[in-house]
């Protein structure tokens, strides 16, 4: 849902230019500012940090893992990870009993002044993050946070690194396994990202969130309302006039 309010607020902000039309240039350093650090991220990983709405909770893990394969020239999928590398490139562990991040960002349209909108209030990325507490190895608790908002990025994308700012991105609580507590509720998302393009990092990060993602169940406020029941349409009782007054047409015939 969150993701596709994110996707209406993009086409609306393309096709009618709404908002200021800021230069790349611009972007980068308004959001290094409001990042508080640049925009450049040298090494992989970086932090990005979830804000609730009322300001009483942060979250911000640190990420050390990342990669980032291109689907086309306007579609990159830049993974991010607190978790041990090992321990996501083992295609047989199922991360029991692990406590940490993954972190999936669509980039769905790179920043391109002129052609398309350069602000905040744009939309260019989606997000899924799966939130791994611990738990046990039968049941290991979870939360998938999902969501989207504007990355600016820097870098040459095929060309073999990405770095991006993302400031106050959008994210809330989508699904998640029994006892898992949510204390962000509406969250911002803000921060800085960096990645080396890295295909099969990139498809064993992808492959285990997916596995994760295929245990949770459907949150019950995700599931579509049941139709209300069908009531046949109540006839008014008919006065004794007239139903003596069709008893003597009966007759007469």
């Amino acid at each position: 849902m969150v993701v596709t309010l994110c996707m209406m607020r993009c086409r609306k902000n393309i096709l009618g230019r709404a908002g200021p039309a800021l230069g790349v240039g611009a972007m980068v350093l308004a959001l290094g500012s409001s990042t508080g650090c640049s925009l450049l991220h040298a090494s992989p990983g970086g932090v990005l940090t979830l804000s609730g709405a009322d300001g009483s909770h942060t979250f911000a893990p640190d990420y050390s893992v990342a990669a980032y394969r291109s689907v086309d020239a306007d579609t990159f999928d830049v993974y991010l990870s607190d978790l041990p590398r090992e321990r996501l490139t083992n295609h047989g562990d199922h991360l029991a009993g692990a406590s940490g991040n993954l972190v999936h960002v669509h980039i769905f349209l790179t920043p391109d002044a002129g052609n398309t909108p350069i602000d905040t209030t744009a939309c260019n990325f989606t997000v899924r993050h799966l939130v791994l507490a611990s738990g046990t190895a039968e049941a290991p608790i979870m939360g998938l946070y999902a969501g989207g908002g504007f990355v600016a990025t820097s870098g040459s994308l095929l060309g073999g690194s990405i770095s991006g700012a993302v400031s106050a991105a959008s994210e809330r609580l989508s699904r998640s396994t029994p006892g898992f507590k949510d204390l962000l509720g509406s969250a911002s998302l803000s921060g800085r990202f960096g990645a080396p393009e890295d295909e099969q990092l990139a498809d064993a990060m992808s492959g285990k969130l997916e596995l994760l993602l295929s245990s949770l169940p459907v949150a019950a406020k995700d599931e579509a309302p049941k139709p209300a029941p069908i009531k046949s349409p109540v006839k008014a009782p008919r006065r004794a006039a007239d139903a003596k007054g069709e008893k003597a047409d009966e007759a007469k015939k």
